[in-house]
């Protein structure tokens, strides 16, 4: 069943694709993002039961701010359908390519660009579909899930499988650092 339409998958598929999967945020993702904003709330609200009463409208603001943390870290999702690969994010909705589609994919470390994420995943597509590119933020995701994109998007694939920096990278990187 093709969970985006309630429609039976196509059976046409290629050997590159003969699994059906969707990787959601790992763990260490909820423990980190809304595990600090959990913590930071609690502390909050329990100031505010010990009669801070000044304390009510900032665990109004922090409770809002951990229902969107919890619900942008859980609507991370890249799914691979047939021949398809498909990736969505709360603010950016959900795009989809087909392997045929896709020109390249290219896993890059971003250390000087000032927004999107750090850690990322390209997928350009052919000029024939005039589609957006997908920039998959690898970060939020395990290791074993991008394995099995990677493997998905071998043939695709333009650059080494790299979830780091390397040493020397790291050295670079810091020196450019203003300070």
């Amino acid at each position: 069943m093709n969970v985006f339409n309630r429609a039976p998958f196509v059976q046409n598929r290629d050997a590159t694709s003969d699994v059906d999967f969707t990787a959601r945020a790992c763990a260490s993702t909820y423990a980190i993002m809304v595990g600090t904003w959990a913590l930071l709330f609690l502390v909050v609200l329990y100031s505010a039961l010990r009669h801070a009463n000044g304390a009510w409208p900032l665990v109004s603001v922090l409770g809002g701010v951990l229902l969107f943390t919890l619900c942008w870290v859980g609507s991370f999702r890249i799914s691979i359908f047939g021949n398809s690969v498909s990736y969505r994010s709360l603010l950016a909705g959900t795009r989809t390519l087909r392997l045929n589609e896709i020109e390249k994919a290219e896993i890059k470390i971003a250390t000087t660009e000032k927004f999107g994420p750090f850690y990322k995943l390209i997928l350009w597509p052919e000029s024939f579909t005039q589609k957006k590119s997908i920039v998959i933020n690898m970060k939020i995701f395990s290791k074993a899930d991008l394995k099995r994109v990677f493997d998905f998007l071998e043939p695709k694939l333009k650059t080494e499988r790299r979830f780091s920096l390397t040493g020397a990278e790291r050295k670079q990187l810091v020196r450019k650092l203003p300070g």
